[in-house]
């Protein structure tokens, strides 16, 4: 009636599959309405760090144990459903990992029954602590749950080297439910995002998607450690990278730089105007 989209469609591609994924144009708008009010002024938004997915109702109270009284309730919050969140995945170290599980249905945020997504993150924008009433292994249960503040800026820092581009690893990763050992203190990481095709990252089999964890058994946590720790090796020498896949498989992969050709580049934002700088490493 207010002549405005209800909803945006978007086409992605993933491996030999291509689909449409459609967002409520409600998330959108709400997300504009924050930035013109400067609500994120702070950069940052509270969420639980959940990837969540629906049951139906006929599946959660046959098989899962939720009530009649809580379908009711669901219902009575919103007429039009018929399902219950659920949740597939936490982010690996957020403030929910420990505490809520995958597989827990997701029933009420601070005394509110949640029948879908975006009323769930409203629940808990700005908020730095909520209690979640969940179901697991049919017994209810509430939680006092912290609340993960995540960058609303997103990547700030890329380092190019030998065609790989190394980032810290974006929030999307830790959501695949795995984190190497050497990161589950807070530590940001080192993740190859993408390697060039050409590149000696990809002659001497470096993959995309993996961590490196150390170089020549230096440990890289950060960066930078990765940067001090290369900045030994010439490319007349070979370099071992100790790696680890989101699947938690470990790994060496052995390689020659070639900074002629392949020269290392750090891009960093600047984190008050937001605008990108380049700086040639070596080359």
């Amino acid at each position: 009636d207010d002549k405005r989209a209800q909803a945006f469609y978007f086409a992605f591609n993933q491996g030999t599959y291509a689909g449409m994924v459609g967002v409520p144009a409600a998330v959108v708008y709400d997300t504009l309405r924050a930035v013109r009010d400067d609500l994120y002024r702070e950069r940052t938004f509270r969420c639980l760090a959940l990837d969540l997915n629906v049951v139906h109702f006929s599946q959660a109270t046959s098989a899962m144990g939720l009530t009649e009284q809580w379908v009711e309730d669901l219902v009575e919050t919103d007429p039009t459903t018929n399902h219950v969140l659920s949740v597939r995945t936490v982010m690996v170290g957020s403030r929910s990992d420990g505490l809520i599980r995958s597989g827990d249905l997701i029933l009420s945020v601070d005394g509110d029954p949640v029948t879908n997504f975006d009323v769930l993150d409203r629940r808990v924008a700005g908020k730095k602590e909520v209690e979640v009433t969940i179901l697991r292994d049919t017994r209810e249960q509430t939680l006092s749950v912290p609340t993960t503040g995540l960058s609303c800026i997103g990547t700030s820092r890329v380092v190019i080297f030998a065609g790989m581009t190394l980032q810290a690893p974006h929030p999307e990763v830790a959501f695949t439910g795995y984190l190497p050992d050497q990161l589950k203190g807070g530590a940001p990481g080192v993740y190859c995002a993408f390697f060039y095709y050409g590149s000696p990252a990809e002659m001497y089999g470096m993959e995309a998607t993996m961590f490196i964890v150390a170089v020549n058994e230096r440990e890289t946590l950060t960066l930078d450690d990765f940067l001090d720790a290369v900045s030994t090796v010439s490319d007349d020498e070979y370099m071992r990278l100790s790696v680890v896949s989101l699947q938690g498989a470990p790994d060496t992969v052995t390689l020659k730089a070639d900074r002629f050709f392949w020269p290392t580049t750090v891009l960093s934002r600047d984190p008050d105007t937001q605008q990108w700088s380049l700086e040639l490493v070596d080359g």
